[in-house]
């Protein structure tokens, strides 16, 4: 059997710390894994980074995470607030999923 995950890197742009990570739910698909990503990034014409076949990042901005949590969550999921367009500028944002 294998296991997927998905979640969020954020770090603030002027900040040399360690990313801050926030796991993301399971979406009522039932799955989100690293080929779901990479699929869904292809088709918004993003830079997908290659970790190995069964691990990827996918760097995006505010837009970009707000489109993915609204084609992969519902639209009351907690992950859409109205904050994050406000982060923009500041933050930066990477989706990274993997399977083992």
């Amino acid at each position: 059997m294998t296991y997927m995950t998905c979640w969020l890197e954020i770090r603030r742009r002027d900040s040399k710390e360690k990313r801050f990570m926030h796991k993301l739910p399971v979406p009522p698909s039932g799955r989100l894994g690293p080929y779901d990503l990479r699929y869904w990034a292809e088709d918004e014409g993003l830079e997908i980074e290659y970790i190995d076949n069964c691990y990827v990042k996918v760097p995006v901005g505010s837009d970009k995470l707000l489109a993915f949590l609204s084609d992969h969550f519902s639209t009351d999921n907690p992950y859409k607030a109205s904050a994050l367009p406000a982060l923009a500028p500041d933050w930066e944002f990477v989706l990274a999923a993997e399977e083992f």
